[in-house]
């Protein structure tokens, strides 16, 4: 008992005193409480006591046993204020007090148990006047709305490597500058793995809503100014014109096509597992639609980027792949620029980009995933949302 009490006091000691936010937090009531906390990388850690009555410590979803059996895991947290008061406001929460009863493994009844006490400093209290601002990874203008028993809005670092499915990050943060019943809906098993904000004088228990063994991993808070979401005008300088010897539509099949410059499309399709490159940092305007499916794929390569302004419908369906030989979401910014215009995908498509369509609504549904960031007018859907913390508006 004595040594699982060592390990225990060590590790709660090391990890809480450099956490950089607490998430949240258990009532001090409670004997076998829980305390859960952000790394300086974003990623989202736990203590709690399992149904054996051990204490577990991990990434959300990962937990694995760390010390015991406990009779008690009793955690009280207070502000800087006061020591004697205690506060589950995880915005003011300065010291961590945890109260530890180790029991006897072998369940012998007449063996006392060993009592442990840790307490730790944190330094994720916030300080008045230090520049909190608020960095959303999606942002909309109205409504939020993801459901589905595999929907994720999670993080990662593009700079550190690929997505990872099996330790995804903790960072995603989603906001809207609307307020009212529901202007940010999670249901049907969806999980945010991050923070939610409403508009600036917003009511978060009537705002957001999370239903149907949907789950929201971080905060919750108000705004307080909106997030920007400007509109946005595709070049309209020579080539981003039409003129008369040009065709009206572009449509790729089969095959390899490459641009090396800076073109204007009527509509623009790429089909039936054909690859269009893109080499060298380029502009396209697509008066029309632009269409993605059926195995084929934009592909940027090195030193190179796009950005892609579409002035009507876009769709990303059947397993198209976009921008993901680069697997960089940089390297793509899309650009919806009129009004009641839709972003659309599905059905397994894979994007990698930074997508603005700030009058217009973002659909991402059926297995698609993106990676990278967005702002719109709404979003919905039922897929995979990967925010790309290294990836800039």
């Amino acid at each position: 008992m004595i040594q699982n009490g060592r390990v225990l006091t060590d590790h709660l000691s090391h990890h809480l005193s450099e956490a950089s936010l607490i998430v949240s937090v258990s009532d001090t009531s409670e004997s076998n409480g829980f305390i859960q906390f952000e790394d300086e990388s974003g990623l989202v850690y736990r203590y709690e006591v399992d149904a054996d009555g051990y204490v577990v410590y991990g990434p959300i979803g990962d937990l694995v046993e760390l010390a015991g059996p406990v009779d008690q895991f009793q955690v009280t947290c207070y502000d800087s204020n006061s020591f004697t008061v205690p506060t589950t406001d995880i915005n003011d929460i300065s010291l961590i007090h945890i109260s530890t009863v180790l029991a006897d493994a072998m369940g012998n009844e007449e063996v006392n148990g060993k009592a442990f006490v840790t307490e730790v400093h944190v330094r994720s209290i916030r300080l008045p006047g230090f520049d909190y601002s608020i960095s959303p990874g999606v942002a909309v203008k109205q409504t939020l709305s993801f459901e589905g028993s595999d929907s994720v809005i999670d993080s990662y670092r593009s700079s550190q490597g690929d997505y990872d499915s099996g330790n995804p990050g903790s960072g995603a943060v989603v906001t809207t500058n609307d307020t009212g019943n529901h202007r940010i809906f999670l249901w049907q098993n969806t999980v945010l793995r991050g923070d939610a904000y409403v508009g600036p004088g917003g009511d978060i228990e009537k705002d957001i809503s999370v239903l149907s063994g949907a789950q929201l991993l971080g905060f919750l808070g108000v705004l307080d100014d909106d997030i920007s979401i400007p509109s946005i005008s595709a070049p309209s300088y020579w080539p981003f014109y039409q003129t008369p010897w040009w065709p009206d539509d572009v449509t790729y099949s089969s095959g390899t096509a490459s641009y090396v410059g800076n073109y204007y499309f009527d509509n623009l399709t790429i089909t039936n597992s054909a690859v269009l490159i893109v080499s060298g940092n380029l502009t396209f305007v697509v008066k029309g639609d632009l269409v993605v499916d059926n195995d084929a794929e934009l592909r940027i390569v090195a030193n190179s980027s796009l950005n892609l302004y579409i002035k009507d419908k876009t769709y990303f369906r059947d397993n198209a792949k976009i921008n993901t030989y680069a697997a960089d979401p940089s390297r793509l910014h899309i650009y919806s620029v009129n009004n009641n215009k839709t972003v659309q995908l599905e059905d397994n498509a894979k994007v990698y980009a930074v997508l603005q369509n700030p009058s217009g609504q973002v659909s991402i549904l059926n297995d698609s995933q993106f990676f990278g960031k967005i702002k719109a007018e709404n979003l919905d859907g039922g897929g995979q949302i990967h925010v790309d913390l290294d990836a800039e508006f």
